[in-house]
């Protein structure tokens, strides 16, 4: 059996599923195949019934809905930008523009943990400040 490395592969279109191999548009539905990105993951779908093996690649980003979530519940200004953030992250996913999907989620996350910190920082003032005015 050949190795995947050495096996000629053919990629699928992520929208209709079509081969496409190394082309840059799918001849069926006309979508553009989305480029590896440079952060991220992909997952490699290899079915081993054919000869050559197919390929379909899902990329995968992380939108961090939990974490915005979370952050709302700390301070919420900042965290409602953060699922605004995650959403859009989303809506990048669904649309194929991967490497947008990346810098959404990414702002996401870096504005929940902001929101996330300035809560907490909040909420330790807060509890020092209650007990210095009990202790006078």
């Amino acid at each position: 059996m050949q190795t995947l490395e050495k096996a000629s592969v053919k990629t699928r279109c992520y929208r209709c599923g079509s081969v496409v191999g190394t082309a840059e548009v799918c001849q069926k539905c006309g979508t553009a195949q989305p480029k590896v990105p440079v952060k991220g993951h992909v997952d490699l779908d290899i079915d081993l019934r054919f000869d050559p093996p197919v390929v379909s690649a899902r990329y995968k980003t992380n939108p961090h809905y939990l974490l915005a979530l979370l952050a709302c519940l700390f301070f919420l200004p900042v965290g409602l930008v953060a699922m605004f953030k995650a959403s859009q992250a989303e809506t990048r996913i669904k649309n194929g523009d991967y490497t947008g999907a990346m810098k959404s989620s990414e702002s996401a996350e870096s504005l929940a943990r902001f929101a996330i910190f300035c809560g907490v920082l909040v909420t330790v003032a807060s509890v020092l400040m209650a007990v210095g005015f009990a202790r006078t």
